[in-house]
């Protein structure tokens, strides 16, 4: 089998020299299978256009292959020095190599030919069964969608609803943060830190809100046996710190701002994977720490959006002296398929 401590690829210079045939045994077999497949993105030519058989050696060499050629036709010619019915690999008797050799030595190749026949079938099966299982080859390279849809699954976005979202493919890194629960700060930290290209972040949980009691749980006089104090409140709202949290990304320069926004894709991407990994109905809000470097705004130079990304005041971000409002939030509901944007900040 192809070895694991297998050459790094050679450098390819700039030139008009193919390096897959001019240093071909510096490749690993499977790796030139792959640049070679990716020459011939269809899988019907690849496999006529590309031929690998043994080489004819009772030598122990140090590397996958021993040549690769191209003919006049167009097609690939692989030597390998493994996996083969002859060679020094060969699972059959020695002498079977040795009377090819002789014959190779006399210029007859009659039983070596009959033998790549065999080969040229092996080969091509001992390369599908390796990548099997290696799914990122098959989505990266082949383009597979049923594999991509696979990969998907582990994220929860499998189907059609993984193939309208654009930006799933980004959350398949994380797909270790998906398939922990409960769900925890640590892992949507995790999660929107490395969606923000490791931007500084941090999750407050426990965030305390005012909520309204809802009819059906509020006492009536002389219906309900309650004690005032005890087990009953005076007023229709109540403060509470299970329903709320909310997600600190900064210091973000003015250029990476703007594209965090509402109205961006990046703002999308990133509302949609926290409403994504969220389960449970927790409302959320994402505070952007804008850093102190950031200019200010002129009337006609470029756009700009009172209360997001300019204000009024001239107070410069973080100083608390001053009127300096929050800078955005964001509201997950109930249902995970809606994602909407949040007009009043948590009370």
């Amino acid at each position: 089998m192809a070895r694991q401590d297998r050459p790094l690829s050679p450098a390819v210079a700039v030139s008009h020299t193919d390096p897959l045939l001019e240093e071909g045994h510096r490749y690993a077999f499977f790796q030139a299978l792959r640049l070679l497949r990716l020459r011939n993105p269809d899988e019907a030519v690849f496999n006529r256009d590309v031929r690998v058989r043994p080489a004819v050696s009772l030598s122990f060499p140090d590397h996958d292959i021993e040549t690769i050629e191209r003919d006049e036709a167009g097609k690939y010619r692989i030597t390998a020095n493994f996996f083969g019915l002859y060679g020094v690999t060969s699972p059959l008797p020695t002498f079977y190599t040795e009377d090819l050799i002789d014959q190779y030595l006399q210029g007859n190749s009659t039983s070596r030919d009959f033998l790549d026949i065999i080969h040229a079938a092996l080969y091509p099966l001992l390369f599908r069964a390796w990548e099997k299982n290696r799914l990122w080859l098959a989505v990266a390279e082949r383009r597979d969608a049923s594999r991509l849809d696979q990969l998907l699954a582990l994220v929860g976005l499998s189907g059609k609803r993984g193939t309208r979202w654009q930006a799933a493919r980004a959350l398949l890194p994380h797909a270790g943060n998906f398939n922990q629960f409960p769900r925890s700060a640590l892992g949507l930290q995790s999660l929107v830190s490395g969606l923000l290209d490791n931007l500084p972040v941090e999750v407050e949980p426990c965030v305390t809100e005012t909520v309204s009691i809802p009819e059906p749980a509020q006492c009536l006089l002389g219906e309900q046996a309650c004690r005032l104090g005890e087990d009953t409140l005076l007023g229709s709202r109540i403060d509470e710190r299970a329903g709320a949290l909310r997600v600190h990304v900064g210091p973000v320069s003015a250029e990476r701002l703007a594209g965090l926004l509402p109205g961006t894709e990046r703002y999308t991407e990133l509302v949609n994977a926290i409403a994504l990994y969220l389960k449970t109905p927790l409302r959320c809000e994402l505070a952007l720490n804008v850093a102190p470097q950031r200019p200010g705004a002129s009337l006609g130079e470029g756009w700009h959006t009172l209360g997001l990304n300019t204000w009024l005041p001239e107070q410069e971000p973080g100083d608390t002296t001053g009127p300096w409002p929050r800078y955005d939030q964001i509201f997950l509901p109930i249902e995970p398929e809606s994602t909407q944007i949040s007009e009043r900040p948590l009370q």
